[in-house]
């Protein structure tokens, strides 16, 4: 069997977001004020944030990440490729004449609304939007594990062939964003997906898609065997299908930080990253729960979603400090 180059290819996006602070999320007919001072863009993106996570936890990353502007494509070529040893040609360029921005709100209780803006040039009347990337098979022929997060909407269904063609087993980091997942195609994720990340919202939104009565059913219907879901300061609850075909569940506290959470965004990316380097690693899933809710702490101490990113020693060092923190 050909040995595996990277532990992981993750299919993605980077772009460009803006933090916007206020009291309450907009709403129609109502005033919204910014409190922000400073609302320089930040790196982020869904695929972005998980690779860069994996990255600095010492995990071999290959990246398949769609670029909103050619600015941030050439940067992370540049810089981001070279230090972690990333392929440089799975940065994909964004279509001609394509530029987008990502605007996240933020409320006082660190809860979030996106919007993207997307400007356009003339780039012949082609709409090269609507054109998907060639996705190779070395994209996931080389890898152990799949993750698919956030892509540019034309790609997700050729990625999810391109991964079922190859009968490989992947991640899935839902996100509730019907143009990046149509309906059809986000039932199709959610019972092939081996494991699945989630929010408290997210899973009440799969319930209503899938008319389940309760999240553990999707082990039922579909493929799953890890369904991790996170629920903001009360932790998270990891579902996982025993041998004899039940469903167990557990729940792990937060990982306390001396700052506090000073800003959320990104921080279930980089729960995800600590938990599959714990997945990837032969852990426990407890243990596993435990690193990703200890690199979330790291995250949120700071603004921008990969800003305070700990290495793998930092990761470990403050995992120790829990008190129920295990060993193994």
């Amino acid at each position: 069997m050909e040995q595996k180059r990277y532990d992981m290819t993750v299919f993605g996006c980077a772009t460009s977001v803006y933090v916007l602070k206020v009291h309450q999320l907009p709403c129609a007919g109502k005033s919204t004020w910014i409190d922000s001072t400073d609302i320089s863009p930040f790196n982020g993106g869904v695929g972005f944030n998980i690779s860069m996570g994996l990255s600095s936890l010492g995990l071999k990353v290959r990246p398949v990440l769609s670029c909103s502007d050619s600015r941030l494509a050439g940067l992370l070529r540049e810089e981001v490729c070279k230090k972690y040893g990333w392929p440089a040609h799975g940065i994909l360029e964004p279509p001609c004449g394509v530029d987008h921005r990502c605007y996240m709100f933020q409320d006082d209780n660190r809860d979030h609304m996106t919007i993207v803006y997307r400007s356009m040039t003339s780039c012949g009347e082609e709409n090269l939007d609507a054109v998907p990337v060639i996705l190779h098979d070395e994209y996931i022929d080389k890898s152990a594990m799949i993750i698919l997060a956030s892509p540019r909407p034309v790609n997700t269904e050729p990625i999810l062939r391109l991964i079922q063609k190859k009968e490989r087993s992947f991640v899935f980091s839902y996100r509730n964003d019907p143009t990046i997942f149509p309906p059809a195609i986000l039932r199709e994720i959610l019972t092939s997906a081996s494991i699945l990340f989630m929010n408290q919202a997210e899973a009440d939104e799969v319930l209503n898609l899938l008319h389940l009565p309760a999240i553990e059913e999707l082990f039922r219907i579909g493929r799953a065997q890890v369904l991790v879901k996170t629920i903001g300061k009360r932790g998270s609850v990891v579902y996982s299908r025993e041998k004899n075909g039940t469903v167990s569940s557990f729940t792990v506290p937060v990982t306390e930080n001396a700052v506090g959470n000073v800003d959320a965004v990104g921080a279930g990316d980089a729960y995800l990253s600590g938990f599959m380097y714990g997945y990837m690693n032969h852990k426990s899933l407890r243990l596993c729960a435990q690193y990703g809710s200890t690199m979330s702490s790291f995250v949120i101490e700071k603004e921008g979603s990969t800003t305070n990113i700990p290495t793998l020693e930092q990761m470990l060092e403050r995992n120790g400090m829990r008190p129920d923190a295990l060993y193994e």
